[in-house]
């Protein structure tokens, strides 16, 4: 009976933690792709850039950088490496989490960046 009791509260548990990473609405993929332009705002949310690729992720349109994150100059300069050289990118991106700039849009935001 005891053994029984320990996998209802493993059930549960695991049912608890599938909920909440389904109501945060956000998952992190990655994806592979060349960069077809990338836009800086200038005096919108301390500089966020918008970048635009061949191949996005299903649920993505347009990836984004938060301009306040303390790589954000670091990643600017991987994506204009990448644009340069015309290289594909590595991006780890945000599912679901939308730009300020534009709510309700099929923005992603970038986490991680690599070429």
């Amino acid at each position: 009976m005891k053994n029984d009791n320990n996998y209802l509260q493993i059930w549960f548990y695991s049912l608890l933690v599938g909920v909440a990473t389904f109501s945060i609405g956000a998952y992190g993929v990655d994806s592979t792709s060349k960069i077809t332009k990338i836009k800086s705002y200038i005096e919108y949310g301390a500089g966020d850039i918008l970048v635009y690729v061949e191949n996005p992720v299903p649920g993505c349109d347009v990836y984004w950088v938060d301009g306040d994150a303390v790589g954000s100059k670091n990643a600017l300069s991987i994506l204009l490496s990448a644009k340069a050289l015309n290289v594909p990118i590595t991006a780890g991106v945000l599912v679901g989490q939308e730009w300020a700039g534009a709510p309700g849009s099929p923005y992603c935001r970038i986490i991680t960046v690599s070429y």
